[in-house]
């Protein structure tokens, strides 16, 4: 990556056959193509939590703890979605108070859910996303 931080979590997608790769590291989001480094992203909001990677485009939560030392019940949990291909930010938002866990992706509600340590949880449509609802094929033809 080219960045003297800890990578905390890798995820690898494809798009036109091409293969990338995102490295979370702790303060930055990182884009690698097989060949060199595609895009570089400040994390804003804390440190990385987790991220994943849906319809070309990422979203990672962050956590920004109160103190140094707090507990998972201070600070608070944002979710930012960044296109994956240039790393611009599509939205960021703050999800809840404390540090999530997560995402759940449910594909039978179109929805990724995130929860923190009270079980509180909060949900983010994604059934607009290619891929995400079931859709036919086609129509079966039956000779007779």
């Amino acid at each position: 990556t080219g960045l003297s931080e800890r990578v905390l979590d890798l995820r690898a997608f494809h798009t036109r056959k091409i293969p990338y790769v995102i490295a979370v590291m702790e303060h930055h989001l990182v884009a690698l193509s097989t060949t060199a480094v595609v895009w570089y992203a400040t994390v804003e909001n804390g440190l990385p939590q987790q991220a994943i990677v849906m319809d070309k485009r990422i979203y990672f939560s962050t956590w920004s703890e109160e103190a140094p030392c707090g507990g998972i019940d201070t600070g608070r949990s944002h979710l930012v979605i960044l296109d994956a291909l240039s790393g611009t930010t599509i939205a960021q938002r703050t999800l809840m108070d404390g540090r999530v866990f997560g995402p759940l992706i449910d594909l039978a509600a179109g929805r990724i859910v995130f929860t923190n340590y009270a079980m509180a949880e909060q949900a983010e449509d994604i059934a607009a996303l290619a891929g995400v609802k079931a859709c036919p094929l086609g129509t079966r033809i039956t000779r007779s």
